[in-house]
Formats: C-alpha cells, sequence, structure tokens
C-alpha cells in the first residue's frame, strides 16, 4: 500500500488569536480576560495572546487552570470584573466544560469566546444546561457558508448535504477539516507522479492551492495551509449552528 507524505493543516494558534483581535477592534473592545490551562497547551496561547493583543491595543488579564479542576470560579472571578467586556476560554477539551459551568454559576453576563477545538456538537451537548446568552468561538469560515465565496460555498455545501443525507446529523468543524484533509491527499494522488516522494509532495503543495471547504494554501514559509483570514469568529445560535458573531455590544444571542 503506498502512502503520501501530507502536512496536517489547521489555522495556527496565533492566527487564531490574530482573528480574535480582529473582531475585538471590530466591536470596539479593549480589555480581555483569558483563562488558560497549565499544560502546554496553554503555554502556547498564553504566549500567542501575549504576542498579539498588546500590539492590537488590548489589555490582557489571564489566569490559568489546572487540567484536573472541575470549578474555574477563581480564575473567573478573577478577570470578569464590570470593565472587562469579553472572556476568553482557550481551554481545549471536555474537561473546558468547568469553565462554563463556574461561567453560568457565577450569573456572568460578558460574551465567552472559547477555544477552536470546542466548535463541535459533542462539546456543545456537554454545556447545554450552561449556555451564555452568548457563546462565541474561533473556527474555520466554512462553519458559517455565507462566509464563502462562491465556489467555495458550492463545494461546502455538496459536502453538507451529502453528509447529512449519509449520517443523519448536521456536521461540524471536525467533519470540515477531515474534507479538507482528504482533498489534499486527492490532489497529490491525482496530480503528482509519485506519492511516496516526500520532496515532490511538498513541491506540489508549495505551488498549488487545493480547493476544499476553503481553499489551502502552503508556501515554503508556512504548512499550516491557513492564515487569520481563513479563521472567523462565530456565535452559536438558538438552533445549535454556529453563524459569524455579531460585534460585541449587538446583544443576545443570534436567533438564526
Amino acid at each position: 500500500v503506498q502512502t503520501c507524505a501530507l502536512p496536517i493543516f489547521s489555522p495556527s494558534d496565533v492566527h487564531m488569536t490574530q482573528a480574535i483581535a480582529n473582531y475585538l477592534k471590530r466591536s470596539n473592545v479593549t480589555k480581555l480576560g483569558m483563562v488558560a490551562a497549565t499544560d502546554a497547551s496553554g503555554e502556547v496561547g498564553i504566549a500567542s495572546a501575549q504576542e498579539v493583543f498588546p500590539k492590537n491595543g488590548i489589555a490582557l488579564t489571564t489566569a490559568r487552570i489546572d487540567l484536573r479542576a472541575t470549578d474555574a470560579s477563581t480564575q473567573l472571578a478573577k478577570l470578569a470584573s464590570a470593565d472587562v467586556p469579553v472572556l476568553y476560554s482557550s481551554y481545549s477539551g471536555g474537561a473546558a466544560s468547568s469553565v462554563i459551568k463556574s461561567y453560568n454559576n457565577l450569573g456572568l453576563t460578558q460574551p465567552l469566546i472559547i477555544s477552536y477545538a470546542n466548535i463541535s456538537d459533542a462539546f456543545v451537548a456537554l454545556i447545554k444546561n450552561d449556555l451564555p446568552d452568548r457563546l462565541l468561538g474561533t473556527a474555520v469560515r466554512a462553519v458559517d457558508p455565507a462566509l464563502l465565496d462562491a465556489r467555495e460555498r458550492q463545494r461546502t455545501e455538496a459536502f453538507t448535504k451529502g453528509y447529512q443525507a449519509w449520517r443523519k446529523e448536521r456536521i461540524d468543524q471536525l467533519n470540515l477539516i477531515a474534507l479538507g484533509m482528504a482533498d489534499v491527499a486527492s490532489a497529490v494522488l491525482r496530480d503528482v507522479a509519485d506519492p511516496t516522494d516526500a520532496g515532490a509532495v511538498r513541491e506540489y503543495l508549495h505551488k498549488t492551492p487545493v480547493e476544499s471547504f476553503q481553499t489551502i494554501r502552503f508556501s515554503p514559509q508556512s504548512h499550516v495551509g491557513m492564515n487569520a483570514d481563513d479563521v472567523a469568529i462565530v456565535e452559536l445560535t438558538k438552533d445549535g449552528s454556529w453563524v459569524a458573531a455579531k460585534p460585541v455590544a449587538t446583544g443576545n444571542r443570534a436567533g438564526r
């Protein structure tokens, strides 16, 4: 069985952090409270935040939470002063539900942005009884097809229709990422004479955009395939879908 040497793609943590900064600036927000885990991913998140937010004019306050913690009240109480209009939980995985539950127990009202890794139906199911009025997150733009250009939207909507007919369930971001991986693999197998030649695969991907749920572009400088422009800030609607987030001051969760 032949295999091809493919990169794993996703916007980098810096790209996702920059997308949050862009959204906050459009909303005239200049203060942010951020919860991050004490593990390696938390270190990456804090480093990205310290690199991105201050240079974008956003004052940052941070708090760390242990991976074994079941309550984040202390951390959120530190961050959620009256003049901090937005909170950001960069904590990922199912355990991040403790941040949402503590947010609800404290009666907080600021919009809460969650990690890219938690934009999934599985995570929403974990927190369904503790949903903030406005739950936001970082996601690929295709999570809301209205944000795509015509060709990308056609591809994404066709995939969505086929997947839902097959699985009888709604797609989420994980399905879109899997589609992107499949499309990159298909392009390599179709166009590269020897897909087992890592150098040839790399050269091909450096030069050739791949059409998928979004256009995936690699380069000699970046092997993640996406950048901050490929990331959207999305908002959970009452029907459980994610759409482009309204500005911070707009009000309660979108009704679509």
